[in-house]
């Protein structure tokens, strides 16, 4: 009994609430110098497969910087099922795999 309900919990398709959470992980070891609250996470495309989603800084009297300025930090694409996240390498225009581990999403540099 116990497999079935680990097989599931690990089969179940990812939720949009979930997908910005595995986003938020990866972002807290990519920068773990930027507060999560200067930071706005969001989905920009969702599909039946994957959701892209979309890091941008958060610019206001607590954050910094210009409140007319959102600079875009990075790219990601979550997929629904089997769950998986990646995220954009802007220079070579591709996504690159992350790794998920015990819940911890852990995502290469990309290339400079």
């Amino acid at each position: 009994m116990m497999i079935l309900a680990l097989f599931l919990a690990t089969a179940a398709p990812v939720t949009q609430g979930r997908a910005v959470a595995l986003v938020s992980d990866a972002m807290k070891r990519i920068d773990p110098t930027t507060p999560l609250v200067c930071l706005s996470i969001t989905p920009e495309k969702t599909s039946s497969r994957r959701f892209d989603i979309t890091v941008r800084e958060v610019h206001d009297y607590k954050c910094g910087g210009d409140d007319e300025v959102e600079t875009v930090r990075d790219r990601f694409r979550v997929t629904r099922l089997p769950v998986s996240v990646s995220r954009l390498d802007a220079a070579k225009d591709r996504y690159i795999p992350c790794t998920i581990s015990k819940g911890a999403v852990t995502c290469p540099a990309p290339t400079r």
